[in-house]
């Protein structure tokens, strides 16, 4: 028998992913250059989709796929927010980028029985960090 929450864990995800690509789709008019809009706007929607597509049996190489496209657009967004005045974002771009980095390590290589912390941290960090780009980005 299997896990009775899977499907709420799954709906969660799927949740997750959607919002994170209406996010990154919404964040991407905004930016100045059209290069810029077009890689944040389909990399951070495709990251998403194969977000979403770890709760299947690839879970593996979606992590590492979703994970590039994410960092990519998030790394994006990070140059230009370097470029406004907004220090408390830059703060928070720079530490969500370092948590991501240490979780990405710790799966790849590092003592696994802080993993699920550091997955707990990295989901809050990146939901702080989009809901105040949201909020407080202007272009």
């Amino acid at each position: 028998m299997g896990n009775p929450s899977r499907i709420w864990a799954n709906a969660a995800i799927l949740v997750f992913s959607v919002s994170l690509s209406y996010f990154f789709i919404q964040i991407s008019s905004q930016l100045p250059h059209p290069g810029s809009q077009k890689i944040v706007r389909y990399l951070g929607s495709a990251g998403m989709f194969f977000n979403f597509l770890i709760v299947t049996p690839y879970h593996d190489p979606m992590v590492v796929v979703s994970s590039i496209c994410f960092l990519i657009s998030l790394f994006y967004l990070t140059v230009y927010i370097f470029k406004l005045k907004q220090h408390l974002l830059k703060i928070l771009c720079v530490i969500c980028l370092l948590i991501f980095y240490a979780t990405l390590f710790i799966y790849g290589a590092g003592p696994h029985e802080i993993l699920p912390h550091m997955q707990k941290l990295t989901f809050f960090s990146v939901i702080s960090l989009v809901l105040f780009i949201h909020y407080r980005y202007k272009a």
